[in-house]
């Protein structure tokens, strides 16, 4: 029933906005109870952090074995942003969830600052980038991310990804040459894995 109304609430969210989703309208797109929503949420905004969570942990666990092959932090860093980006043109409605949430925002948590603060801690350990505190860093990947998936969601889609690993990486330090080279090599095929939430995406279409 939770993986119900997760799968519901993401489809209305991707449509309508956070705030504009009401229960009603989750409960329809889920054809339950009103009561069944209040056994595992308080509300809409509940709801909304829960499946930023689940999406995020999908995300990051779809990649999670194309990006621990990789040595090179910036390298993995570059490849996971751009399976991020990948998995957003392939589905609208999560690029629309993405834009629509504020993703990413920290009680987001679990994989996402996980799997990308050890790519930036590592590369700022090893000196391959600058020395600034996580936070900013994780900002700097965060923001950037999220002005991307504005672009996807608006349908500018190829363009605006390449563009945004390469600034990310110039941003933590990689010099111009070094940026341009890992940005081109990380578009390529990539092994992904789905789970549910991420197919009932594929499910429910454009």
């Amino acid at each position: 029933m939770r993986a119900t109304l997760l799968r519901a609430g993401l489809e209305v969210m991707s449509r309508k906005g956070v705030a504009a989703t009401t229960i009603d309208d989750v409960i329809r797109q889920a054809n339950v109870a009103r009561g069944s929503f209040y056994k595992y949420f308080g509300g809409v905004p509940e709801l909304a952090s829960a499946i930023g969570v689940a999406v995020a942990q999908e995300m990051i666990l779809a990649l999670e074995d194309e990006m621990d092959r990789i040595p090179d932090p910036a390298a993995r860093l570059a490849t996971g942003l751009t399976g991020v980006f990948s998995m957003a043109r392939r589905h609208p409605l999560l690029a629309r969830f993405l834009v629509r949430s504020g993703w990413p925002v920290d009680d987001f948590g679990g994989l996402f600052p996980e799997k990308i603060g050890s790519a930036i801690t590592q590369g700022i350990a090893e000196g391959r980038f600058v020395d600034m505190p996580l936070h900013v860093a994780m900002a700097l990947v965060g923001g950037i991310a999220m002005g991307c998936m504005h672009a996807i969601a608006e349908g500018v889609a190829h363009e605006a990804a390449a563009s945004a690993v390469g600034v990310v990486l110039r941003g933590l330090g990689v010099d111009s040459a070094q940026a341009a080279r890992i940005s081109a090599a990380s578009d390529g095929p990539l092994e992904w894995k789905t789970g549910p939430l991420l197919d009932s995406l594929v499910a429910a279409g454009p």
